[in-house]
Formats: structure tokens, C-alpha cells, sequence
């Protein structure tokens, strides 16, 4: 079973070209996005390892590609043939008389469906390349890209992430593996701004 859901992964993976043909978004951010499909039955073939909440009502379910986690789980480099994914959903909490409703462990209780979703992808090696990772937003009711999401941004933020080869979560990844617990927890800061828990350990 875990042999078919890796081919079901790669073959989810490869549809778009190849992952050496595809420019960084700061190079070219139009051709960039284009590469990189929406990746249909992401939560059949990927591992849901982190849920956040934050104050401003959204809550963001975050998923791991199997290459990309025995990447993290080995210590080694993350493939650059395209396989390594990670993906975060963003969803609204339901509300109430102007509450966020809970649900027993007094955590946000999402909305049925994400509004977008954001996705993060390594690929072959291009020259002057942000460590050859691809990113892009997509409306989930569509799978169409998020054109409200700037990937500059992105990119401007990730930065700062480069010994965690630019992934944020990569501490809170590496909880989940010696758990196998999805990790939960409450971001005291709105929007996307950094959670201790994205932080490296002192």
C-alpha cells in the first residue's frame, strides 16, 4: 500500500515539467507558478503533521510529502526531482454571536473547506535560483492560482529560514517524527507572521 501511494505521488508530481526547466519565482514569476500544478489528492498522498490557530480567525493545516519527510527523517538533502511538497491549507474558523467556536481540547474548529492553499515545491538546480524551491497560491474552489498572493513576499520571508533549507516547520516536522503526533498548537500572531514553534530550538 505505502509502494502505491509513493507512485501515486510521483506520478501527482511529475505532471508539470521538468523540474530543471523551472525558473525561481523571482526570476520569473509567471512561469514559475505555470510550472507548478494544483496538487489533486494532496490528503490522500501526503501526511498531515501540524494544525495552527491564530487570533485572527484562521486556522492552517499543514502537509508533508513522503520524499520530503524521509528527507528531514534521514537528514539529507531534500530531492530535486520535484517530489519534495509541502502544502498548507487555510481555512476560516466558524463563528458564532462574534466567537470563534471550540472544539473540546478548547482549539478553533475550521470551516468545512479551505479557502486557499499554499504550496511549496524543490526542484532541479537553476542558476541563481532561491535553492531551487518553487512556491504558489491557489483558490482551492477553482485550483486556480491565488492572484491576491505576491510570491516576492513569500520569498522575501523564507529567506531568513535557509539553514532549515527555507522551510519554517522544518522543527515542528522533526517533533512530529519523534511523536507521530500531530503537532497542535496556538500562534499568538495574526496573519503569517512566525510562530515560536517555526523557530529553531536553542
Amino acid at each position: 500500500m505505502k509502494h502505491v501511494a509513493q507512485l501515486a505521488l510521483t506520478g501527482l508530481l511529475l505532471v508539470s515539467s521538468t523540474p530543471a526547466g523551472i525558473p525561481s519565482p523571482q526570476e520569473d514569476a509567471v512561469a514559475a507558478a505555470a510550472a507548478l500544478p494544483y496538487p489533486e489528492n494532496y490528503r490522500s498522498t501526503m501526511t498531515l503533521y501540524a494544525v495552527v490557530d491564530r487570533p485572527d480567525g484562521m486556522v492552517r493545516k499543514l502537509y508533508v510529502s513522503l520524499p520530503a519527510l524521509e528527507a528531514v527523517k534521514n537528514q539529507r538533502a531534500y530531492p530535486t526531482s520535484g517530489d519534495a511538497l509541502y502544502v498548507i491549507e487555510n481555512y476560516k474558523a466558524q463563528s458564532a454571536n462574534q466567537k470563534y467556536l471550540l472544539d473540546a481540547q478548547k482549539h478553533m474548529i475550521p470551516r468545512e473547506n479551505p479557502e486557499t492553499i499554499h504550496v511549496m515545491q524543490r526542484r532541479g538546480n537553476v542558476s541563481g535560483a532561491m535553492d531551487n524551491w518553487n512556491v504558489q497560491s491557489f483558490q482551492v474552489a477553482s485550483h486556480t492560482p491565488d492572484l491576491t498572493a505576491t510570491l516576492s513576499e513569500c520569498w522575501s520571508c523564507h529567506v531568513s529560514a535557509e539553514k532549515r533549507d527555507f522551510v519554517f516547520s522544518r522543527p515542528v516536522l522533526q517533533k512530529f517524527l519523534l511523536t507521530r503526533q500531530v503537532q497542535r498548537w496556538d500562534c499568538p500572531k495574526t496573519n503569517r507572521q512566525l510562530c515560536d514553534q517555526h523557530l529553531d530550538p536553542q
